[in-house]
């Protein structure tokens, strides 16, 4: 099996004898065994001695086994035709993941702080998402200042602990909750585990991201700490600057794939842009190229430099976001990181979030991106 950790399960009527897995008679010996997937994501599967395949998946959020996930069935089927709903093991060893934060539910939850009407899905919010491919919701009405300003406490002691790391010549600790390789595309890319700090920032979005998806959205396992540093030299001018890169300078999530496994982008800003600022490190986006079915066709081949031009998107638009204020994007929208000509970071964490569905349908996302709201029913 490609897990590292196998775990044997005890038999009920004699905990202390070990179980024969040369024994092909009498019950079949069930054990766990640990994935971790290439998007950071770590899963335990539950698999039946001689079976090929294994029969049912929990995701792990946090530690094991209090962070693991109910169990989906995965595809396979007993040869009797049984199928346990939630298949419950006693284990021989519980080891942890070392990761030190909170674990959190794969289903979002709700806060304290949260407003007493959450934000719907209105007609305009609808159009305009149809239209621009993106909406954003201000922090006023989602009542998470609090909570933006515990995560913004998080991500800078990301940042101090991985400078530490850095200058002692040491691998980060396994607090900071780093996923593997989680530092290894820069400030501008952190993966961390979606502990309950970060995962509290979703909860006012609850009823319009499943009012979106048609069905409950599914917690992000890990997610995004996006951290802009200022551009240049000490010694540069850089009140008036602007960032002058032309239309096709832009990416969609997903390298090159355009069904990259989620179908809505969420981003939170954490800091305020300098008021001096023309290009403060914000998101920038080209409104309507989720739609755009030119850009979908050219933008693998774009991707791999197999072009000699990029499609040019037209002038872009960077989004003035004060903290807490939240961005709900399709999965399909081009955008950038724009230039930082401020004299601070910028500051800001993204969710890529798709419905529960997509954990027991593999072709949830099949007609992208040739119907680009096929994963968006609502």
């Amino acid at each position: 099996r490609a897990g590292p950790w196998i775990y044997l399960a005890i038999d009920e009527s004699d905990p202390h004898a070990e179980p024969d897995l040369q024994n092909p008679s009498g019950d079949v010996t069930r054990y766990l065994w640990k994935q971790d997937q290439p998007d950071g994501r770590t899963q335990w599967k539950l698999a039946v001695l001689g079976e090929e395949k294994s029969r049912y998946a929990g995701n792990l959020i946090g530690l094991f086994p209090s962070g693991l996930q109910q169990w989906r069935h995965v595809g396979e089927v007993r040869s009797d035709g049984a199928v346990d709903d939630n298949p419950q093991l006693r284990v021989e060893a519980l080891t942890a993941d070392g990761l030190q934060t909170t674990p959190v539910s794969a289903c979002m939850q709700a806060h304290a702080d949260d407003p007493g009407v959450l934000p719907t899905l209105t007609i305009e919010l609808a159009e305009a998402f149809h239209r621009d491919g993106y909406i954003i919701l201000r922090s006023a009405e989602l009542g998470n200042a609090d909570r933006v300003a515990a995560a913004l406490r998080g991500v800078n002691l990301v940042i101090a602990g991985l400078g530490e790391a850095a200058l002692m010549r040491q691998s980060p600790p396994p607090e900071l909750g780093l996923t593997k390789n989680g530092h290894n595309n820069g400030l501008s890319d952190i993966r961390v585990h979606t502990s309950a700090l970060y995962a509290s920032l979703l909860s006012p979005l609850r009823l319009l991201m499943k009012q979106m998806l048609g069905d409950d959205p599914e917690m992000p396992p890990v997610c995004q700490l996006a951290c802009a540093a200022p551009e240049g030299l000490a010694s540069e001018r850089f009140q008036a600057r602007k960032d002058k890169r032309l239309g096709n300078d832009y990416h969609i999530d997903g390298q090159g794939c355009l069904r990259n496994h989620f179908a809505l982008l969420i981003g939170i800003a954490l800091t305020s842009p300098s008021p001096r600022s023309r290009s403060w490190g914000g998101l920038t986006v080209f409104p309507g190229s989720h739609c755009n079915s030119k850009l979908h066709e050219a933008y693998p081949s774009q991707i791999k430099c197999a072009v000699s031009e990029r499609i040019n998107l037209g002038s872009p638009v960077q989004l003035k976001l004060e903290p807490g204020d939240t961005l709900i994007a399709h999965s399909l929208l081009a955008h950038r990181r724009a230039q930082n000509w401020t004299e601070s970071f910028r500051h800001q964490v993204y969710f890529r979030v798709k419905p529960m569905r997509a954990c027991i349908d593999p072709q949830w996302e099949a007609q992208i991106p040739q119907q680009p709201f096929a994963h968006l029913p609502g």
